[in-house]
């Protein structure tokens, strides 16, 4: 036998048949049995998972719990800007000349209980409240000092004043979100105050008019139209007069400028009685 050849070797016989080498068939052949390749070993669980699982499904519970019974708050509506208006700021002092004790009142014409400065006058009729302030230095648009009176105004869904007429208002600051103190169930906990700049005004950065737009609120420079605020029930609004006289008899309507808002003096006292308003 030759020295290379394999020890155990496959030999053909007469009949074209293998057969096994007689060393190798005496070589006890190993049971394999007890192996799936086909099965595939899988990682036991282990409690800290279970435990984190059964911790994260409680926290989407209680989640789901609180978004569920959350009262939506006012949501933001984005329009295309059409109009382009740019920033103006002062350092001219703008102020509302204090006007007494805060006192309260009902009207039952429009279901409205409000906060006010006693020195306030209030005009009540089913087609109208009216708020007036005392005589008090506003700065126009034309950036002069003028002396004149704000007037806050409730009135029935979908009354204009003339001056908006059938034109669309322009947005000429960021609508603010404010706070109710102590709103009714009827009413709901925060609203959108925007400040419109009427079409008919032609200095840049005039505020025109101070309005409760609800759940909607604008971007400088959005165009404010009647159909947007029609929907507000009641329409509540803030203007501008100019004295003609000296003792403020006659009035006429005034655009005042917008910075004037980003003043504490001006419009936290504003602030505070929109902020008590209470529809029932």
């Amino acid at each position: 036998m030759d020295k290379y050849q394999p020890r155990f070797n496959v030999h053909k016989d007469e009949k074209n048949s293998f057969r096994n080498d007689p060393v190798e068939d005496s070589i006890p052949i190993k049971d394999y049995s007890y192996t799936d390749p086909i099965k595939i070993k899988t990682k036991q669980k282990r409690p800290y998972k279970i435990i984190t699982g059964v911790i994260l499904l409680v926290v989407i519970i209680i989640g789901g719990f609180v978004v569920v019974n959350q009262k939506p708050g006012p949501s933001k509506i984005i329009k295309q800007p059409s109009k382009n208006v740019s920033k103006v700021t002062s350092s001219q002092a703008v102020s509302i000349t204090p006007s007494g004790q805060p006192t309260t009142y009902n009207s039952t014409n429009f279901s409205l209980t409000v906060t006010y400065p006693n020195r306030w006058i209030i005009s009540d009729t089913p087609s109208e409240m009216d708020m007036t302030s005392p005589i008090t230095t506003l700065a126009s648009d034309l950036n002069k000092e003028v002396e004149g009176k704000i007037i806050i105004t409730v009135g029935p869904q979908g009354q204009f004043p003339s001056r908006l007429g059938n034109q669309s208002a322009t947005a000429v600051l960021n609508s603010d979100l404010i706070t109710y103190t102590n709103p009714t169930p009827a009413q709901d906990a925060q609203t959108y105050l925007s400040f419109l700049e009427y079409a008919s005004t032609t200095n840049n950065n005039g505020l025109d008019g101070i309005y409760i737009t609800g759940n909607y609120g604008y971007l400088v420079g959005q165009y404010i139209t009647q159909a947007n605020l029609g929907s507000i029930d009641p329409l509540v609004r803030i203007t501008f007069e100019q004295c003609q006289n000296t003792k403020c008899t006659q009035i006429a309507p005034l655009t005042i400028a917008s910075y004037s808002w980003n003043q504490q003096s001006f419009s936290k006292p504003l602030l505070d009685i929109l902020e008590s308003f209470q529809f029932s």
